[in-house]
């Protein structure tokens, strides 16, 4: 489980902890169902088993997100078939405005 701590003993630790009624009997219900045995050993094995299967499903999880993240690279290194450039607008040319005509008079 959590590599983090140091690994205790094999021994149970005895805590004190508040469980809904309605999970608890269901618990006892399994057991008593079962022919015997102990709710707690059974609440035990119940969590047990899903932090092991969230374990697991972490490991599987960021296997996926890197895979995925792999692809999507090899994806973005393939050379990309250029687009055809769409042309410009060009504008209308301004009209050159004809030249004034002098109110000096020439001279020949």
């Amino acid at each position: 489980m959590a590599s983090e701590q140091p690994e205790r003993s094999r021994a149970k630790t005895r805590i004190t902890i508040r469980i809904d009624g309605e999970v608890l009997d269901w618990f006892r219900n399994q057991v008593h169902e079962a022919g015997g045995g102990s709710y707690q050993t059974q609440m035990n094995r119940a969590l047990r088993d899903h932090v092991t299967r969230r374990e697991g499903t972490l490991a599987e999880t960021l296997r996926r997100v890197v895979r995925e993240e792999l692809a999507r690279k090899k994806r973005r290194k393939r050379p990309r078939k250029a687009a055809p450039r769409k042309r410009a607008r060009q504008r209308p040319r301004a009209r050159r405005k004809p030249p004034r005509k002098s109110s000096r008079k020439r001279h020949k």
